[in-house]
């Protein structure tokens, strides 16, 4: 799988460098490490604990103008669970992490190099590789900035920073007494941390 998707990025870039150039938009193949959270099943109390690891991806950057820009994520890992809890499959097994993102980066002029904010939200796929659990799709955000050094108009470097944030399950209610009524609520969160750096092809200038 993750030969597979280098050689697809790999091919993007060397089959439409003209359409990058002429389009304004910027495609980064990237390598990182991401720092795992741990959570837990609000339903069963089951506890899952992440193991840091590399990661890798690519993002694509469409500039609708000169400090603006669209950008489309994604991100793998392939990484190691260790699940303790009563009633449910334990142990350590492996686990893939994969993030399906959208949004917009901020940059900010300082000539050649371009620090830059950036905002995302779209879907974490957790897919665990042991019998007795099953694939699941959740809902994310991430935020994060990074630079982009830019020493050719259309090759350039990027390195990037960011927070993920997955909705992993909750419960709500409203309870009602002689007074009126209010409304309670207890979630999970599964955060990660990533750092990253890729080879921008494109540019834009």
């Amino acid at each position: 799988m993750k030969r597979i998707a280098i050689l697809i990025t790999l091919a993007i870039v060397t089959l439409v460098p003209t359409a990058v150039y002429a389009q304004q938009f910027e495609i980064t193949p990237f390598i990182g490490y991401r720092f795992g959270d741990d959570f837990r099943d609000y339903y069963t109390g089951t506890r899952f604990d992440l193991k840091d690891s590399e990661s890798y991806g690519f993002t694509f950057d469409y500039s609708i103008d000169f400090d603006t820009q669209f950008e489309f994520l994604w991100g793998h890992q392939e990484t190691n669970i260790n699940v303790t809890g009563v009633g449910t499959p334990t142990g350590r097994f492996p686990l893939d992490v994969d993030y399906f993102h959208i949004g917009g980066i901020q940059l900010f002029d300082t000539g050649d190099t371009r620090p830059f904010m950036v905002g995302t939200l779209g879907a974490t796929h957790i897919n665990p590789e042991e019998n007795g659990y099953s694939s699941d799709t959740r809902f994310s955000f991430g935020l994060g900035g990074g630079v982009k050094f830019f020493p050719t108009d259309h090759i350039g470097v990027r390195l990037d920073g960011r927070v993920y944030a997955t909705y992993v399950g909750g419960s709500g209610g409203v309870f009602c007494g002689p007074y009126g009524c209010t409304y309670g609520y207890a979630g999970n969160t599964f955060w990660q941390v990533e750092f990253t750096a890729g080879i921008i092809f494109g540019g834009g200038k």
